[in-house]
């Protein structure tokens, strides 16, 4: 395609043709080969089970960098010629470097359309991922936020049933909690306000096994405006605690104004709280399997900034 004329690849007069054509020759390998390399690295993905998504992520950065290298390795073998031809007594032309990287530079079109080509095979609901993916990979710098971003990730990597519901608006509690969930194993959603969690305890009410829930929480409706406290009352009124298909577990900075709804709660605990604490619970509860585990990653007590 590059010498056919296709792309108007013949040699510009002017150029010494042996110095341009390798040039373009070095180029033309170099980015095939790399990009080989990169077909083969996004069906491994998919053969393995691997994350097709992120790395596709990857490949325009991927073929960009691939180009850039080519045009590099036709300027080093430009420039390692003319440095054997002057140490050997032989003439030393600028033109003949410049003609090799002219005739790399000479790939660009080919190269061009095969990138804007390339998206045009990744599924649509790949691509439509993107955004999202790019965003969530992108550091804060705030130690709490990309604390609980990477705990969002962790979770997706456990298998089975999501069974524990955790509502808190904290982004600390929010990754302690969801860090305490997948050391035990336990696939957990989190949602920050009381209407998010209503509606995906009524869509998953079935598999749902542990609520865990703040008092005071992040209002997203102006027409709905309830507390934890209140939302962990009508689901006292609801759900009977004999006949509940879920445990509810309250873990607040301000257990003290709970008052008559601690009836609801099948426990208790106050910020800063004990891991240990509730994994003891949910193993006597047949949450958790009954064997002997610690939490390693929270030896230090869990503390809120509530």
């Amino acid at each position: 395609m590059m010498n056919g004329g296709l792309f108007g690849s013949s040699v510009p007069e002017g150029e010494p043709a042996p110095h341009y054509l390798a040039g373009q020759l070095i180029a033309a390998v170099f980015f095939y080969l790399a990009y080989a390399c990169i077909i083969l690295r996004v069906l491994y993905a998919g053969v393995t089970g691997g994350s097709l998504t992120r790395t596709l992520i990857w490949v325009p950065t991927l073929l960009a960098g691939a180009l850039i290298a080519a045009v590099a390795a036709a300027a080093a073998f430009a420039a390692g010629k003319e440095l054997l031809d002057w140490g050997g007594g032989w003439e030393v032309s600028g033109s003949n470097l410049s003609a090799a990287l002219n005739g790399a530079i000479s790939v660009l079109p080919p190269v061009a359309v095969i990138m804007a080509l390339t998206p045009l095979f990744i599924p649509l609901d790949i691509l439509l991922q993107v955004p999202r993916l790019m965003i969530s990979d992108i550091r804060t710098g705030i130690k709490a936020l990309d604390g609980y971003v990477r705990e969002r990730k962790l979770q997706t990597r456990l298998t089975g049933e999501t069974i524990v519901l955790a509502v808190e608006d904290d982004v600390y509690c929010a990754a302690a909690i969801l860090s305490f969930a997948r050391l035990q194993g336990l696939k957990c959603q989190h949602v920050s306000t009381i209407s998010e969690a209503q509606g995906y305890l009524r869509a998953h009410q079935a598999r749902i096994r542990l609520v865990i829930l703040d008092l005071f929480v992040r209002v997203d409706r102006p027409c709905d405006t309830r507390t934890g406290k209140e939302w962990l009352l009508e689901l006292g009124a609801r759900f009977p605690r004999e006949k509940r298909p879920f445990l509810i577990v309250v873990i607040s900075g301000h257990t003290d104004l709970l008052g008559e709804a601690a009836g609801a709660a099948d426990l208790v605990l106050q910020k800063p709280w004990d891991p240990r604490r509730l994994e003891e619970f949910l193993r006597q509860r047949g949450i958790i399997a009954n064997k002997k585990s610690e939490v390693r990653s929270q030896k230090a007590e869990v503390r809120s900034r509530k």
